[in-house]
């Protein structure tokens, strides 16, 4: 099934807190970020809100972490779609890295599950009409 839209719940955002709207192709693809301190128990996230898109894409105060994500729609043969997550963190110095590839290391098997999990859940949604 062909989706009729993919938008944010929130014409500002993702509305999740510490998250900041990246761009959108109306009905196709949307972008967020984040910046925060990912690896924490309870993670600590920067507060963008008035951030800038530029702001965004030059953050690299020492010891945050900032990822951009973004789901987006393909056709995929007839009356089928194709959803994709891909997500990308950068880290601004070599502390930080670290810490963030420890955390990786722990949490990469989950988010996959998670997500494997949240993407069948939208396609379940989506075939539901």
């Amino acid at each position: 099934m062909e989706p009729t839209e993919l938008t944010f719940a929130d014409e500002d955002g993702p509305g999740l807190p510490g998250w900041l709207a990246l761009g959108q192709r109306p009905g196709r693809e949307l972008a967020f970020g984040a910046i925060g301190q990912f690896w924490r128990a309870d993670i600590a996230w920067y507060d963008v809100s008035g951030m800038t898109l530029a702001d965004f894409a030059a953050f690299d105060e020492p010891g945050w972490g900032r990822t951009a994500a973004n789901f987006s729609l393909r056709p995929y043969g007839e009356g089928r779609t194709l959803l994709t997550y891909e997500a990308r963190t950068a880290t601004p110095d070599p502390a930080t890295t670290r810490r963030f590839a420890r955390y990786w290391a722990l949490v990469r098997p989950f988010v996959g599950h998670i997500m494997g999990a949240a993407l069948r859940a939208v396609r379940d949604d989506a075939e539901q009409g």
